[in-house]
């Protein structure tokens, strides 16, 4: 019983419980098992948007929250699943204390994205909707396509959610129209597949019965941020002291042997982590290959439409990260690729 409290309180999970006091939906949420915070960062103001995505790849709702749960550098994550089935699963327990990172990034294409810099990770939340694949898995291939289940769950979600925040229809959107990405790449879900009729009819039916009205957006409040010392980022256990200077925390670190400093999103900031190569899938035909980590370096090709292994990661002009490519041949902007 003690194990139990302790994660409510860890998780705040009293205040999800209020806010969801008087039974507004009869949905089965199956809540994710092994919640980390690695993938999620503090909330300090309201939710004004509801984000639809699809997955991008065939796995299973569970499979997503699984894959999340283990990985602690994914930089990506998302507060909803939406299954086969028809199956719904919660991989961040508290949307209202925390935000998952689903719609961060630059601009991905010259399509949608007329909520860019306006609709953000920290004023939203995401469901991401598992997608079935009949062979061409390029981004708005006509191959993608939902099971019914999957949709009618994501409408019954998204209206629940909407009367949960308090978020109208006018602002239950798309990844498509906060930073251009082709996502839902399903025919029919954004302009750029060539149809929006499927689109159009998912914000009918969640315009039916939704009783939601405007919120005034909420300002957020600016917290002091610090960088922690500990052990490792989940033992806040073995925390040594919390610090707002950077180098006051680093001297910290130092007087104590196998101590980490630790920035307020949780991420590991010295002594540097070992970089870890991992595979990014790109979707568009016309991102260039770099010699170098930033626009201002000579442009080799363009990337064929496939899956890649990055092997190291620098800043740079043009992008908010560039990643090398494992093959040697050369650089890429990770704001239009998405990470599997």
């Amino acid at each position: 019983m003690s194990k139990v409290l302790s994660i409510i309180n860890k998780y705040e999970l009293t205040k999800y419980d209020q806010a969801t006091k008087g039974g507004v939906s009869n949905l089965k949420i199956n809540q994710n098992p092994n919640f980390g915070t690695h993938n999620t960062s503090p909330r300090s103001g309201g939710i004004e948007y509801i984000v639809i995505h699809y997955v991008g790849a065939t796995g299973t709702a569970k499979n997503n929250i699984d894959y999340y749960n283990q990985r602690s550098t994914t930089q990506a994550s998302a507060d909803f699943y939406v299954g086969f089935e028809g199956e719904i699963w919660q991989y961040n327990p508290n949307p209202k204390a925390r935000y998952c990172w689903a719609v961060g990034g630059g601009r991905q294409s010259s399509q949608g994205g007329s909520l860019y810099g306006v609709a953000r990770n920290a004023n939203s939340v995401s469901i991401e909707m598992c997608v079935r694949n009949k062979g061409n898995k390029n981004a708005n291939s006509k191959d993608w396509y939902f099971e019914q289940a999957t949709i009618n769950s994501a409408i019954e979600l998204t209206k629940y959610l909407m009367k949960l925040y308090g978020v109208p229809v006018s602002r239950v959107i798309r990844h498509f129209d906060v930073n251009g990405k082709y996502c839902p790449g399903v025919y029919g879900w954004n302009s750029a597949s060539g149809s929006e009729s499927a689109w159009s009819d998912f914000k009918k039916k969640i315009g039916s019965g939704a009783a939601a009205t405007p919120t005034t957006p909420t300002q957020p409040t600016t917290a002091k941020k610090y960088y922690r010392v500990r052990k490792t980022w989940t033992d806040a256990a073995s925390q040594k002291g919390a610090f707002e200077n950077y180098d006051n925390a680093k001297a910290c670190a130092d007087q104590n042997k196998g101590y980490k400093v630790f920035d307020w999103n949780g991420k590991q900031v010295y002594p540097a982590a070992a970089f870890r190569p991992y595979q990014v899938r790109v979707e568009i035909t016309d991102l260039n290959i770099r010699t170098g980590p930033g626009t201002g370096y000579a442009k080799t090709q363009h990337i064929p439409v496939g899956t890649y292994t990055i092997v190291e990661e620098a800043n740079g002009k043009g992008a908010t990260k560039w990643g090398r490519l494992k093959s040697g041949a050369g650089w890429i902007s990770l704001d239009y690729v998405k990470r599997v």
